[in-house]
């Protein structure tokens, strides 16, 4: 293991001095070595590769990588938001603005589920009643969040003069679907959960019970699939 964390130091060496081609192949090395041993890296670490390759001139390469990352990592509610903010940055430095607004708004959404998850997993709190509350913030409120601000600065970037409304309520949309799709879930207390490795004391708290083991990713890939269609859609009319 400590092979691979050498040659990941080295690529970042190597970048330092300029030698780009030097830190790419260093890079997968690195993943290569990390593969075998069935080392899963930081996703950070994996982000490396695409933003040296499109610094390097290798854009369709760099392209390529982020869309298999994007696969890898689709069901990784604490990966994807990650590898969607580089996708994001990707564009915006290859300066195609459409693309990059898709994914500012496609990673707002898997940011945002994250958060939720994490909540569900590590709060301990009477969830009853939970859903509602938040389902009535997303739907009747304007949202006082980041990604507001990342539209638009993209939409004066790229003089697109965009309806920002029309991106946040796509956001807002996607999110309330994950929540309501999750609410009507079974339930079941938080300390039979194989979801989380602590056990809770208040016998109150509840979760979702995974009708199977990877449940909860499977329903965030496909409202990520559908809320980047619905953005695209919106970006081609």
């Amino acid at each position: 293991m400590e092979e691979i964390y050498q040659k990941l130091r080295d690529a970042t060496n190597a970048k330092k001095e300029g030698n780009l081609d030097k830190a790419i192949s260093l890079l997968k090395e690195a993943y290569s070595l990390a593969e075998v041993s069935s080392v899963q890296l930081l996703i950070a670490e994996e982000l490396r590769l695409p933003m040296y390759l499109q610094e390097n001139g290798k854009s369709v390469e760099a392209e390529k990588v982020l869309g298999d990352l994007i696969l890898n990592n689709k069901k990784d509610n604490i990966r994807l938001p990650q590898v969607l903010d580089k996708v994001r940055l990707f564009y915006e430095r290859e300066k195609d603005i459409k693309k990059a607004l898709a994914f500012v708004v496609t990673e707002a959404v898997a940011h945002e589920i994250n958060q939720y998850i994490i909540w569900l997993t590590y709060t301990v709190r009477d969830y009853s009643g939970f859903e509602k509350i938040e389902a009535k913030y997303y739907k009747d409120n304007s949202v006082d969040h980041p990604v507001i601000s990342k539209i638009e600065k993209l939409n004066k970037k790229g003089k697109m003069n965009i309806n920002v409304k029309q991106f946040e309520s796509i956001f807002k949309k996607y999110f309330l679907k994950y929540i309501t799709t999750l609410s009507k879930e079974e339930k079941i207390n938080c300390s039979q959960n194989r979801m989380f490795e602590k056990i809770y004391e208040n016998e109150n708290t509840v979760a979702f019970k995974p009708k199977e083991p990877d449940y909860l990713g499977k329903v965030l890939s496909e409202i990520i699939d559908e809320s980047l269609k619905e953005v695209d859609s919106l970006l081609t009319t």
